[in-house]
């Protein structure tokens, strides 16, 4: 399988960043806490890189689960968290049921030559 270029993990990264953004809070598709997690430490990896901020109190339980979440990547790559950010977006609509919007998500992620870093999902 061929490597993806850095525009085609760019693309897919800013196709799967705008579904999320775009999912409204009471809408039908609800990702799990734990897949919330997910997309919050690859973005933060893939827009700033290790982790930088100081670590929360426990007191502040949201903080501090997204400070381990994000410090847990440690030294990954912006790259590979911008792959690991569509991953966990590919796997999560996999596990939704089939309508119109997620076909056209997982046809735009996977849509190119070259798939190595989504079709293994």
């Amino acid at each position: 399988m061929a490597e993806l270029t850095d525009a085609e993990v760019d693309r897919r990264f800013d196709v799967a960043l705008a579904f999320v953004k775009s999912l409204p809070a009471d809408g039908p598709i609800k990702p799990s806490t734990e897949d919330q997690l997910k997309f919050y430490s690859f973005f933060k990896q893939a827009t700033i890189g290790q982790c930088n901020e100081k670590q929360p109190s426990r007191l502040k339980v949201v903080q501090r689960f997204k400070w381990d979440a994000w410090n847990t990547l440690g030294k990954m790559s912006k790259r590979e968290a911008k792959m690991k950010y569509v991953e966990a977006l590919l796997a999560m609509a996999k596990r939704m049921p089939s309508s119109t919007e997620r076909d056209k998500l997982l046809n735009d992620l996977e849509s190119k030559a070259g798939t190595a870093a989504v079709s293994k999902l």
